[in-house]
């Protein structure tokens, strides 16, 4: 599931790219999809657990502003990439780059061991990274 969520992300995020180019409509491509997103997480969430799932604390509140922000940036940043690389350029190094930072996160924010194997896993996605 994860997989078809984030080729769909990818799908739609090139696709708006590909229909609005580098219009003056291109800005509003990203608040669309977070809207759109917004309306079906909330429909779904009161169709599944009614008016009672709607209810929110402090906490959940500050962690949905942080997870938005994250998204968005991230939504934001990789518009901006694919205005300025093709897809077949840009994507690899998106996700190769991703391999690394979340492994060097994790072990300098949880304590993680890299380990042989994963520092082999850092060095090929550096090493496709610099082919493309």
């Amino acid at each position: 599931m994860v997989f078809l969520m984030a080729g769909t992300a990818t799908f739609s995020l090139k696709f708006s790219q590909h229909l609005f180019g580098t219009t003056e409509a291109y800005p509003f491509v990203e608040p669309l999809l977070f809207g759109a997103a917004l309306l079906f997480a909330t429909g779904d969430t009161l169709r599944k657990e009614g008016i009672k799932a709607l209810r929110f604390d402090r906490k959940t509140i500050v962690a949905g502003i942080a997870l938005g922000t994250f998204n968005f940036l991230t939504t934001f940043f990789t518009l901006q990439g694919l205005r300025f690389l093709p897809t077949t350029t840009f994507y690899p190094i998106y996700y190769g780059t991703a391999v690394v930072v979340t492994t060097i996160l994790g072990a300098a924010l949880f304590g993680e061991k890299i380990s042989p194997r994963r520092l082999i896993g850092i060095g090929v996605a550096l090493g496709a990274i610099v082919i493309i």
